[in-house]
């Protein structure tokens, strides 16, 4: 008998392992299962929260902390820190839903992130909420989801697809418009010639003529704009063809702006339309002046430029390939960020009110477009606009030199620590991967004050990475003084979207070199290099 109870212990010994083993096994399943949840989160840029009326603030999975710049790490309360950041239509949609009072069982709302630290970010959540049988809230759950890169491709896809919209409703009214004009064009040159001994009613006859005139003048740019305009592309040297522009500067830009005119010595010859190219030049040159009512500098750059499909990303959707650029500044007042976007547009104009027909960009963006180049505007507040034109490379051009540059092995990293300092994440994220790939550390930062904190945590950054413009109180050539202050040995590489000879990279407070936006990985490879060697 005693042996019996033995062995019945020593069975039940064994069921209580195998069901510790069990209850283990499952237990790590769960923690894989929950981790590969966090993964999926991630990747989808999801977040979840969950509030009960009891709670002092609603619980938050990090992720959505982090959509709000915010530690989650962080033992201090964020709930309200996150409240403040959101638009005040927001705000009220979220106090609305979480009211003890009751709202709505589900909801949806588009949220509007402004953050502290330079970012904008657009969020959707999703949630319902549940109540007692009295109407009482008792719980609000729901996720949110990161939707910013998202939603500013479609805004890039939408922009692209409005602009064919209008390019072809343009053309077909430039069109008609057109053969109309020749009509009362021709029967105005005849009436003109009848009225002859008539000065009285000839004058008429003539004013009308000259309006009809201008009218011709107004569809041919809307032709161009919507790329139906007959071209003559031929092969040029647009150094050449801009040094015969001297004495048409002169004339059109007045004695209150100065001119600077690089030229790229090796420029690479492309195949345009000499007089449209012209047109294009003269165009992008009145604006600057117009930008510019107190007088100011006017730089006129060109140079070679090759773009692969990353640089291309980089440069707003440039399509890859090699282009001779010529690159337009102003030192005027530039362009508000909401407004480049629409710039290109016909009959959109950042001018006063009869100071311009809206049809110069849009006349130069359908040309670029038409010759198989492309056009871009960078633009800073206070600081002034750049336009590039990118007119592609002559074929018969293209041979040794390109496969050169192409097969020539790309520098690597040196287990050397980048610092890149970008206020567009998208640009920044861009920078980020490429240095990825080249080998290097890579540490990041939205504004100059940020890049200092990092600067000061971590001593092994080799190379500042900066742009120039920046929001946050300090310009990339600023936040280089500071830099080396911290770390005087501290390499310096800059960046900006405006033309190389219109930045003043003399004026560096800091030595170091430039790169101008787009670039390709190559270029980018070969000046950390440079630097780095120094």
């Amino acid at each position: 008998m005693v042996w019996r109870q033995e062995r019945l212990s020593v069975e039940g010994v064994d069921g209580i392992d195998q069901t510790g083993r069990g209850i283990e096994a499952l237990l790590e399943t769960l923690a894989e299962s929950e981790q590969s949840v966090k993964v999926a989160d991630w990747l989808a840029k999801l977040g979840t929260f969950n509030y009960r009326p009891q709670d002092a603030v609603p619980q938050c999975s990090p992720n959505l902390y982090e959509f709000f710049g915010l530690d989650p790490a962080d033992p201090s309360p964020k709930y309200m820190e996150a409240l403040a950041m959101l638009s005040p239509a927001n705000q009220v949609a979220v106090a609305a839903i979480l009211t003890p009072a009751g709202g709505r069982e589900t909801f949806t709302l588009r949220l509007e992130i402004s953050r502290p630290d330079g970012p904008h970010r657009i969020c959707w959540a999703e949630g319902r909420s549940e109540f007692n049988a009295a109407g009482e809230l008792i719980a609000v759950t729901g996720v949110c989801q990161d939707v910013t890169e998202r939603e500013a491709v479609a805004a890039q896809l939408q922009q692209a697809q409005k602009m064919e919209a209008v390019g072809q409703l343009t053309g077909g009214l430039a069109h008609d418009f057109n053969n109309l004009l020749a009509v009362i064009v021709g029967n105005l040159d005849i009436i003109e010639e009848v009225l002859a001994d008539d000065p009285v009613t000839k004058e008429f006859a003539s004013t009308a003529l000259a309006a009809a005139l201008r009218g011709a003048e107004l569809t041919k740019q809307l032709l161009a704009f919507s790329r139906r305009q007959p071209l003559n592309p031929q092969q040029l040297d647009l150094n050449a063809l801009l040094a015969g522009m001297e004495s048409m500067w002169s004339r059109t830009l007045g004695e209150a702006i100065t001119l600077r005119l690089h030229q790229a010595p090796d420029l690479w010859a492309t195949l345009a339309d000499g007089s449209q190219v012209e047109s294009a030049v003269l165009n992008l040159a009145i604006n600057g002046r117009d930008a510019m009512p107190e007088g100011g500098l006017l730089t006129v750059e060109t140079c070679n430029v090759q773009l692969d499909e990353t640089s291309a990303e980089l440069g707003q959707h440039v399509p890859a390939g090699d282009y001779a650029m010529i690159a337009v500044s102003d030192s005027g007042h530039g362009i508000p960020a909401e407004m480049l976007a629409s710039v290109f547009e016909p009959f959109f104009t950042t001018k006063d009110v009869g100071k311009g027909s809206g049809l110069g960009l849009s006349m130069v963006y359908g040309f670029a477009k038409q010759s198989g180049g492309h056009v871009q505007i960078y633009s800073e507040v206070g600081v002034g606009t750049t336009v590039k034109l990118f007119l592609p490379r002559a074929k018969q051009e293209t041979g040794a030199a390109g496969l050169m540059a192409d097969s020539s092995p790309t520098p690597q990293s040196r287990n050397e620590t980048v610092l890149v300092v970008e206020d567009n994440p998208d640009v920044r994220k861009l920078a980020v991967r490429q240095l990825t790939e080249l080998g290097y550390c890579v540490l990041e930062a939205e504004t100059g004050p940020l890049a200092l904190a990092v600067l000061g945590r971590r001593p092994e950054i080799d190379l500042l990475f900066t742009d120039m413009v920046m929001p946050g109180g300090l310009s990339g050539n600023e936040l280089a003084a500071l830099a080396v202050k911290l770390k005087p040995n501290l390499k310096v590489l800059y960046t900006t979207g405006f033309a190389e000879a219109a930045t003043g990279s003399g004026s560096f407070e800091v030595r170091g070199k430039l790169i101008t936006k787009p670039y390709r990985k190559s270029d980018f490879a070969v000046k950390l290099r440079e630097v780095f060697d120094a």
